[in-house]
């Protein structure tokens, strides 16, 4: 077994001196057009949905993200993919629903499913909603569910990436459900990013409390650490940053359905993004920041009793690259 063991692991380290010495040619962006069309792109099903209508989707709707967008000529396009029937989400949401009735959404229910596992229901909807936007030329922005984004920052995303036709990604950290008692109900005035990430640094879920690069037992190996600088600033260092707005390619579409695993999202096809030059990473929190609300998980807990990682030893390219860059987050004073 321990010579299996070996076998094995000398074979993933040449897969991975393959991969890291063997760049794709940068991209031609200049030959790509696409229109200023958005499709603001969720997977949601069962509890999801509350999160979703009542802080993801405001969050998304403020004036400075959604009406700073309309006024610079870009359609939006609320995409929700779903294992869930399309009248039951309209019946029971229909007072949400009615309230935005001056935005675009469609519901898309996904059938004849093979699989029950979240990832391979993630992988048929990207799938889908890559051709869709292949077909119409059009963007996409990734908009999880139990996602709460600060103002501004879908706006400040497409903007600077529109002209550039270069995807953009950023470090995001995992917050405690108890970060909404300060926050509800969803004000009309949103949430600004430095408001925001003040909240998070006040009740951070344990995957991104212990994601303290100076502390002897952490989670940087879960792919983001953090160094407080001062009580209002902090840096911080993603290996594997989420690409929130994609300008698809019938070439992701292409892998994506070859792969058949939307974990590849932030880890393969990242290191495709970067490669090809294709991706921009955020580097401050006033240009965009937005925080996951997340639940306890055993499983996580049980992950805080591994030891300290040395991030710079990462062996993939996309972590090698990510790890030279560093994003500062600015809390608000208060």
């Amino acid at each position: 077994m321990n010579i299996l063991k070996k076998i094995k692991f000398k074979l993933i380290n040449f897969s991975y001196y393959l991969s890291n010495n063997c760049f794709l040619p940068f991209r031609n962006l200049e030959d790509d057009h696409f229109n200023k069309k958005i499709i603001v792109y969720s997977l949601v099903w069962g509890s999801h949905f509350e999160s979703y209508f009542n802080y993801t989707l405001p969050s998304l709707l403020h004036e400075s993200n959604y009406k700073k967008l309309i006024n610079a000529n870009f359609s939006l396009i609320f995409v929700i993919y779903t294992i869930d029937s399309e009248s039951f989400i309209r019946e029971k949401y229909k007072d949400l629903i009615d309230k935005n009735k001056h935005i675009e959404l469609e519901i898309v229910e996904l059938k004849n499913l093979q699989s029950n596992k979240p990832r391979k229901i993630a992988s048929k909807a990207i799938i889908d909603v890559f051709k869709r936007c292949v077909n119409e030329s059009s963007m996409l922005f990734l908009a999880p569910p139990d996602t709460i984004f600060g103002n501004g920052s879908i706006y400040n995303s497409i903007f600077f990436s529109f002209d550039k036709k270069k995807s953009f990604a950023s470090a995001h950290p995992r917050v405690k459900y108890d970060m909404l008692e300060s926050i509800r109900p969803f004000s009309r005035e949103g949430i600004s990013n430095s408001e925001l990430v003040y909240l998070v640094m006040k009740h951070p879920h344990d995957n991104f409390k212990y994601a303290d690069y100076s502390l002897d037992l952490n989670t940087a190996d879960a792919g983001i650490s953090y160094t407080k600088i001062s009580d209002l600033l902090y840096s911080v260092i993603s290996i594997m940053p989420t690409t929130y707005l994609v300008f698809p390619l019938k070439e992701d579409y292409e892998y994506f359905k070859k792969v058949n695993d939307f974990n590849m999202w932030d880890r393969g096809w990242l290191e495709i993004l970067i490669k090809e030059n294709r991706l921009n990473i955020c580097g401050s929190s006033d240009l965009f920041f937005c925080a996951e609300l997340t639940g306890d998980s055993d499983e996580e807990k049980q992950s805080l009793l591994n030891q300290k990682t040395n991030i710079s030893n990462q062996m993939t390219i996309h972590s090698r690259v990510c790890s030279m860059f560093t994003s500062i987050w600015r809390a608000k004073e208060i």
